[in-house]
């Protein structure tokens, strides 16, 4: 039995603050952070069964993404394409440890494509497929790439005992374009070792500087399982081979919203944090959050 209580939006603030531990200023972020360097998320290895109670080597599930093309220009995209549009789904799961004093702290984040193998969510790379079961064949191979690519780009951001942000470089449906924009996440874990995790969208990918267009931010619902409708634009095919940002999602993933100002949204879309920059923005967040 997990002895892990679930996150409640009545424990937010406490569980925050209790993030930081006991201290009042960033001394306390310094003192147990691990690293505020960008680098890339861990992937998780393949092989994993991927299930909502978790998996091995990772005790939560944070988001799970079963994506299809269902909305905009539909019938651009051949039977093929949609075929090989739903049959990779995205994972990132969160490992929960104790540390010597017995405490509850986040161990690890990770990302990993999946595909289903006898029935089960297996995380699979471009040179396990085959060994796996999960042959992909020449066209199956080449989207996978792709994909698998893109995980690179997926990065951490900050990173300290009980918490971290992370980037995911994601195409989404703006004022009816599609455009590249961050998906930043910021995930935690409370002193009953529950995990939280709120994300926000930030526009200015590639730029010098990011913003929150809307000010808000959504937070997820424990072990999510999102089936995200993509939209298709019809224009960003060639002899039917979709574009790279052919696809788009129309919307962050599913979950309780909540507005922000204009203090939090600086904070929040910074590209790089140091100890008092990420202790400021967890206190805002958790100011934020308790006062919805």
């Amino acid at each position: 039995m997990d002895i892990r209580q679930p996150v409640q939006r009545t424990l937010v603030l406490a569980v925050l603050f209790a993030a930081l531990g006991t201290t009042q200023d960033a001394v306390g972020v310094e003192a147990v952070s691990r690293d505020f360097n960008i680098q890339p998320l861990e992937r998780i290895p393949a092989g994993t069964v991927i299930t909502p109670d978790g998996a091995k080597g990772w005790s939560d599930l944070l988001l799970f993404v079963n994506g299809s093309l269902g909305k905009g220009d539909v019938d651009a995209a051949s039977s093929t394409v949609k075929h090989y549009a739903s049959l990779f789904n995205i994972a990132y799961m969160a490992n929960v440890a104790k540390d010597a004093e017995g405490r509850f702290t986040l161990d690890k984040i990770g990302v990993g494509f999946t595909t289903k193998i006898d029935g089960q969510d297996v995380v699979i790379t471009s040179d396990t497929h085959k060994s796996l079961g999960a042959d992909l064949g020449m066209i199956g191979g080449a989207v996978f790439s792709a994909n698998e690519r893109a995980l690179s780009e997926i990065v951490q951001v900050a990173r300290y005992r009980d918490g971290a942000i992370f980037d995911a470089p994601t195409i989404m449906l703006r004022e009816g374009e599609h455009k590249k924009v961050i998906v930043r996440f910021f995930v935690w874990v409370s002193p009953q070792g529950s995990v939280g995790t709120v994300c926000w969208v930030l526009d200015g990918y590639g730029g010098s500087r990011y913003v929150v267009p809307n000010k808000e931010i959504v937070l997820l619902r424990p072990q999510l399982v999102e089936n995200r409708v993509m939209h298709v634009d019809g224009d960003r095919f060639t002899l039917g081979i979709p574009s790279e940002d052919a696809f788009a999602v129309v919307s962050l993933p599913p979950g309780r919203e909540y507005k922000i100002d204009d203090d939090l949204a600086t904070l929040i879309a910074k590209k790089r944090y140091d100890a008092q920059s990420f202790f400021d923005t967890v206190q805002k967040l958790s100011q934020s959050l308790a006062a919805n």
